[in-house]
């Protein structure tokens, strides 16, 4: 699903553009996630969209490093 399927209004397109930017790389096709912003874009404006993205960021970048050392650990598992 693109961004044109979740039926934007276009006073809204180019507010949402701009904060789908902001999203980590790994989570932009998350279309759950887009919607979610744009619900946040739509009851509060770009300004609370980008607040719930800063959330979003410090989550992922909070439980990447757990996936990460995760894996690592596996790999050490599978060579003992």
């Amino acid at each position: 699903m693109n961004d044109e399927e979740l039926e934007i209004p276009e006073d809204l397109q180019w507010a949402f553009k701009r904060v789908v930017k902001k999203i980590p790389s790994d989570l932009k096709c998350d279309t759950e996630l887009k919607k979610k912003i744009f619900i946040y874009l739509k009851l509060g404006g770009e300004k609370l969209a980008r607040q719930r993205i800063e959330l979003i960021k410090k989550e992922f970048k909070e439980s990447k490093p757990l996936i990460s050392r995760q894996v690592e650990e596996e790999g050490l598992e599978d060579e003992i």
